[in-house]
């Protein structure tokens, strides 16, 4: 593409107008700075009507989705520091996992002895009175024998 220059001598610049009119066509415009001369030439031809029409709802339909775009991307950053924060969470919970299961061994453990000494106890609460009844029958006997015995 050959530059183009400016009647008043400077060079011009090509730009593209964004206005639902003229959208996507190219122009030509003096690059003076300060006081400008206002010189404007367009580059590409008129386009259609139709394309006046389709060009427009298809810039709107492409802001639309590159907006859904930064919200998702938004959305998704998001979404991964709370991931983080949840894993972190994750790991703690799991630690304290491990310890309360060490800590329920332990006392399973506990429980186990207690249980046993609690039955050891009352097996010998209740052959206690057995023996000492059995020596009551004994001694019963062995008087009756020596009752009989003497009469």
């Amino acid at each position: 593409m050959e530059g183009r220059t400016c009647r008043c001598g400077h060079v011009m610049d090509l730009k593209t107008s964004w206005t639902d009119a003229n959208l996507g066509i190219r122009f030509f415009v003096c690059d003076q700075k300060g006081d400008r001369c206002r010189c404007f030439v367009w580059y590409d031809p008129p386009i259609c009507d139709r394309s006046k029409v389709v060009i427009p709802g298809l810039l709107r339909s492409t802001r639309r989705l590159e907006g859904e775009i930064s919200t998702l991307q938004a959305d998704n950053r998001r979404l991964a520091a709370e991931n983080i924060r949840l894993e972190a969470a994750n790991t703690s919970f799991e630690s304290d996992n491990i310890t309360l299961q060490a800590e329920n061994r332990r006392l399973q453990a506990v429980d186990g002895k207690l249980r046993d000494a609690k039955r050891r106890q009352e097996q010998n609460q209740t052959s206690a009175p057995r023996s000492s009844r059995s020596w009551i029958f004994f001694a019963i006997i062995l008087l009756l024998g020596v009752w009989v015995f003497m009469y």
